[in-house]
């Protein structure tokens, strides 16, 4: 008796395996399968051939794209295809399959990213999509596509402590040559940099400005600042937070090839004004004098 149920015990175990072996076996067969209808699809999408990529849909397969328009049918989607492909500046497609799920035996879900880069040469459009496939007589095709934009990553989180920079900035000095200095920081759109632009007019002449764009350096983990000179210098940066001030460590180059370094620091004065003051100045092997203090503030309105 206790072998014919270690016999029965073990030939369920086998068959079991057998099963999910062949399962195995199937799956993989169905990812092959659907990896070569997003290689059509992308072929045909490459080609402009309406026809052929509107052919991997089911006959009432729908499609929304970015703009939140809904295109159904087969035929419907080739129409819509084809008045795509008429438009000028359609540029090349390179798609990315982040992850494959199978719902049921019979339908699967792959999101993906997508990214088209416009003719004649312009800024890149990228979007985030989900299709659903369906096998239907043994063959895989695409009941529905479902696309959006896709919004890059932001470094805001790393950058907003230096938020309160945002704003124009103003230092007047009065004299025989009166001096005034102005520093303007902005958020580019994405708001991954900060963008410096300042200038040092004498007697209504400008004497000296430049532009700086500070980043967060992912791979080393740290604020970097580039920094362009009216002269011809070029700086580098790497900002650190010490209480509520910032030292930036510069190092680069002046016009001439002569290597300048120095360490700078900003911090706030009050609500409506900071201090800039650089020190430890070397240029070659000269130490030079301090900058500053320089206080600046926010224009009174009007002004």
């Amino acid at each position: 008796m206790r072998l014919r149920l270690g016999v029965a015990v073990a030939l369920v175990f086998f068959l079991s395996g057998a099963a999910e072996a062949a399962k195995k076996d199937q799956r993989r067969e169905d990812d092959k399968a659907i990896d070569k209808v997003a290689d059509e699809f992308l072929a045909a999408i490459h080609r402009k051939d309406a026809k052929a990529a509107a052919a991997l849909f089911t006959p009432d397969g729908d499609w929304i794209n970015p703009a939140g328009q809904l295109v159904r049918g087969r035929e419907a989607i080739e129409r819509e295809l084809g008045a795509f492909f008429a438009e000028p500046g359609r540029g090349k497609l390179v798609t990315t399959r982040l992850q494959l799920r199978f719902l049921a035996p019979t339908v699967a879900m792959v999101d993906g990213t997508s990214r088209s880069v416009p003719e004649p040469a312009g800024p890149p459009v990228e979007h985030r999509h989900a299709v659903m496939l369906v096998k239907q007589d043994g063959r895989w095709q695409i009941a529905g596509i479902r696309a959006a934009i896709a919004f890059p990553p932001s470094n805001y989180e790393h950058l907003k402590g230096l938020e309160w920079l945002v704003g124009t900035w103003r230092c007047a000095k009065a004299g025989d040559e009166p001096e005034v200095m102005e520093s303007a920081w902005k958020w580019t759109d994405d708001k991954n940099f900060l963008e410096h632009q300042f200038s040092v007019r004498v007697n209504n002449q400008t004497a000296a400005s430049g532009t700086e764009r500070i980043g967060w350096d992912a791979k080393e983990q740290k604020i970097k600042s580039w920094l362009f000179h009216s002269n011809g210098s070029v700086l580098e940066g790497t900002w650190s937070r010490e209480g509520d001030r910032w030292l930036i460590q510069r190092k680069g180059s002046l016009e001439d090839g002569t290597p300048v370094s120095s360490v700078d620091a900003i911090a706030p004065d009050g609500p409506a004004g900071y201090r800039f003051h650089s020190t430890k100045r070397v240029a070659g092997d000269k130490p030079m004098p301090d900058r500053g203090p320089v206080e600046l503030k926010r224009p009174r309105p009007g002004k």
